[in-house]
């Protein structure tokens, strides 16, 4: 899914005014951070959490340095920031990052392990998916989801469509 209006509308039902939430792989796109800082209003947080150098170069990063309520933080995940914690919302926006390591195919537990940490009870872990022609051919979508089913049980997807994922925080076990 594209970052649009009907991207927003559709988050408007998961976050709102007072939310913690990040951004995880920002780049240098600020779309949604400025979008999420809208929707949580003076009263929340955005943090957009990347390996690079969020400050440096880029004039998309130098004008969020004036928005009060987002917060860019340089790290490599899946070691994140004492702060980027109790969130109410993760919005990856690079789904890749969650993937199966391609050379093995190997899962990375310790991604999936900072996302479940830093998510509370009840949060969202948010994901436009870029669903190209050769991922859904391959059956790589399918399995990517599989993959987050069994990283993350507490985690139940509440939407799924117009490309867009979105899962929620369970506090028991789903079956």
């Amino acid at each position: 899914m594209g970052v649009n209006s009907t991207f927003f509308d559709i988050l408007n039902d998961y976050i709102e005014e007072g939310n913690n939430v990040a951004e995880f792989y920002h780049g240098e796109k600020d779309d949604i951070l400025k979008g999420l800082s809208k929707l949580i209003g003076d009263s929340g947080t955005v943090y957009g959490v990347d390996s690079l150098n969020p400050f440096e170069d880029h004039p998309n990063m130098q004008n969020l340095k004036e928005i009060p309520n987002i917060h860019l933080k340089k790290t490599t995940m899946p070691y994140l920031p004492d702060e980027v914690s109790d969130l109410d919302a993760i919005i990856i926006r690079e789904f890749i990052w969650t993937y199966p390591i391609p050379i093995d195919g190997r899962e990375n537990p310790d991604i999936y392990s900072a996302i479940n940490s830093a998510i509370k009870f009840g949060g969202y872990l948010i994901m436009p998916l870029n669903k190209t022609e050769e991922e859904q051919e391959s059956g790589r979508y399918t399995m990517y989801q599989n993959t987050i089913g069994r990283q993350l049980p507490l985690f139940s997807k509440v939407y799924h469509q117009d490309g867009l994922m979105i899962y929620q925080k369970q506090k028991k076990l789903r079956y």
